[in-house]
């Protein structure tokens, strides 16, 4: 999944401000995780994963890769799987096959590259 939004307004739950020293298998989250804090697409980023759903959301167990930039919350999310380093290189994958971040229409909100009918994967 990818999203894209007013920073405060992307994700239902709260991201910790510190990484999670370790997580921990069959254990059962009530909030987010941040995992790690990595530079992805030459874009410095959070690595999450979210809470399970409904705290979550649509985004519930998902590993999320997130970022800001001009001004815009940028996710990209997909289902958490363990081992979860295959999960996360995998979601790396993703978003380094992205070749550049769309920007938002002021008008609309939708992201303008969209609006064109250009691609931006």
């Amino acid at each position: 999944m990818v999203q894209a939004s007013d920073p405060g307004t992307i994700l239902p739950f709260e991201v910790p401000v510190a990484v999670a020293p370790r997580v921990g298998h069959g254990r059962r989250r009530k909030g987010a995780l941040l995992l790690a804090r990595p530079h992805w697409n030459k874009t410095k980023g959070s690595l999450v994963l979210a809470p399970p759903y409904p705290t979550g959301g649509v985004n519930g167990d998902h590993l999320m890769y997130l970022w800001r930039a001009d001004g815009v919350a940028y996710a990209v999310s997909l289902h958490a799987w363990l081992p979860l380093q295959e999960a996360t290189a995998t979601l790396r994958a993703v978003v380094e096959s992205i070749r550049r971040w769309p920007r938002l229409s002021k008008a609309s909100g939708v992201p303008s590259a969209w609006e064109s009918g250009a691609h931006w994967w």
